[in-house]
């Protein structure tokens, strides 16, 4: 069957961000009662705020069957605090400054990616393809959420998902029982 590999781009956007997210598929045999979990996934983050996190289904301890999403990650902004990390065009300017190349590509690089892309472009035009509009700060078409469903994609962009510590949320859990 092969691996489904999405790629969502646009302009204009909900959220302005570079990220890869990996989402698993369900395990086969699973509990009925897991069916509604949201999936796993690996998300590298590249901007804004760059993470590389895990999300993974956990049940919670105890006697009651509960499973709640918990989270391990490496938060640049947690970890190095006293660094700055300049924007990601700012660190390329200041990298073009100093004549450091090795973040651009190689000429063979372009030339490799160019082989990859225009038969697509080739087809894309030949078949007279026209890309699906969407309103201005949308989360882009909704052609790609169906794509992504029939994929078996359960969430598909959309959103910059704040991270909150467990020390947070049992204290906001704590203060809402009051």
């Amino acid at each position: 069957d092969g691996v489904p590999f999405v790629l969502k781009a646009g302009k204009a956007l909900t959220d302005s961000k570079v990220e890869l997210r990996i989402q698993f598929h369900q395990v086969p045999g699973m509990l009925p009662a897991l069916g509604n979990c949201a999936a796993n996934e690996l998300v590298v983050r590249v901007q804004p705020e760059e993470a590389i996190y895990w999300k993974v289904q956990n049940k919670v301890p105890g006697l009651e069957f509960k499973v709640e999403q918990l989270r391990m990650d490496l938060l640049y902004k947690q970890k190095f605090v006293n660094d700055k990390v300049p924007p990601a065009y700012e660190r390329l300017l200041l990298e073009v400054l100093a004549n450091d190349h090795s973040h651009f590509i190689s000429a063979e690089e372009l030339d490799a990616q160019w082989r990859i892309f225009s038969p697509a472009l080739h087809e894309i035009e030949a078949r007279q393809i026209a890309p699906d509009p969407y309103p201005f700060g949308s989360r882009g078409p909704p052609q790609a959420d169906h794509l992504a469903q029939l994929l078996g994609l359960k969430k598909f962009g959309g959103g910059l998902t704040e991270y909150v510590f467990q020390s947070e949320r049992i204290a906001q859990e704590q203060e809402q029982q009051q």
